[in-house]
């Protein structure tokens, strides 16, 4: 029993571990903080000055570990392809024409925890990729369920920090 304890411990240890890495080691409380100004001392398209270099390393994660978060949930975003499958997918996952902003998918979730009062619960003790996760699942939670059914692969990471296709897609364009 203390052997299975032990390697289920070294496994919680690795995950966390690994997660926060993918989250820029922020905590979702210190990514909603850090994204949170960041959102609000952006003034059109103007790229706001940091006042710390640590404060711009911060910032320079915001959008990238949405990203992260968002596409390990299995989501994908929609485009404006016309048809009754692509109007399904519009229905079920994020737009990202008209929903999504310019800035990124990580104002979508400073705003959504922001109408919430902040972040809550564990989310804010656990790495920031699990709380964006979690918020993702609850705001599109059909999204991955469609993306499978119509045949689409997930996004991955690849090692130079673009976005791709897990495998070939054969319906993208």
């Amino acid at each position: 029993m203390a052997v299975i304890l032990w390697i289920l411990a070294i496994a919680g240890g690795f995950w966390v571990y690994t997660d926060y890495q993918a989250s820029g080691s922020l905590t979702g409380k210190a990514y909603y903080e850090t994204c949170w100004e960041l959102k609000t001392k952006t003034k059109g398209f103007a790229e706001p000055t940091p006042s710390t270099p640590y404060q711009a390393g911060q910032w320079k994660q915001c959008e990238p570990v949405a990203r992260r978060a968002v596409f390990a949930s299995g989501l994908i975003f929609a485009g404006r392809e016309t048809g009754e499958d692509y109007d399904r997918l519009r229905g079920a996952c994020p737009d990202s024409y008209s929903e999504v902003p310019m800035a990124g998918i990580f104002y979508l979730y400073v705003n959504d925890t922001e109408a919430a009062g902040g972040v809550s619960g564990i989310d804010g003790a656990l790495p920031a990729t699990w709380s964006l996760s979690h918020w993702a699942a609850k705001r599109w939670p059909r999204c991955s369920a469609e993306r499978e059914n119509q045949g689409y692969p997930k996004v991955i990471e690849k090692n130079d920090g673009t976005f791709a296709w897990e495998k070939p897609c054969s319906k993208c364009k």
